[in-house]
């Protein structure tokens, strides 16, 4: 999650809502003019080590790695929307995208 304390806000947040206890880690290039490829870089140091991630922090960057992703796939990222992509073998896939509000 974002060092910022908004977002740690938010991520606290939704793991109460979760029910569980996940390993939370504050990463410092998770800022508004952060670099894309370096939070991909970072998620996929994570491969073998966990199944399941959850990116809690700010545009524009999250829109941008949202677009790195998302590569050929038309993906609108706006506030307050979660995106689930896939990752294996070295691939991204995009799984799915639900905005603030609505039923997931």
């Amino acid at each position: 999650m974002s060092p910022y304390v908004r977002a740690q806000e938010t991520a606290q947040a939704i793991v109460g809502e979760l029910g569980e206890k996940p390993v939370m880690s504050i990463w410092q290039n998770l800022v508004p003019a952060g670099e894309p490829r370096a939070v991909m870089l970072a998620l996929e140091s994570l491969e073998g080590e966990t199944s399941e991630v959850l990116v809690v922090g700010h545009m524009p960057l999250l829109g941008r790695v949202a677009h790195e992703l998302c590569d050929a796939v038309s993906c609108g990222f706006a506030l307050c929307t979660l995106m689930q992509f896939e990752y294996e073998r070295g691939q991204w896939a995009f799984e799915g995208l639900w905005n603030c509000g609505e039923e997931m």
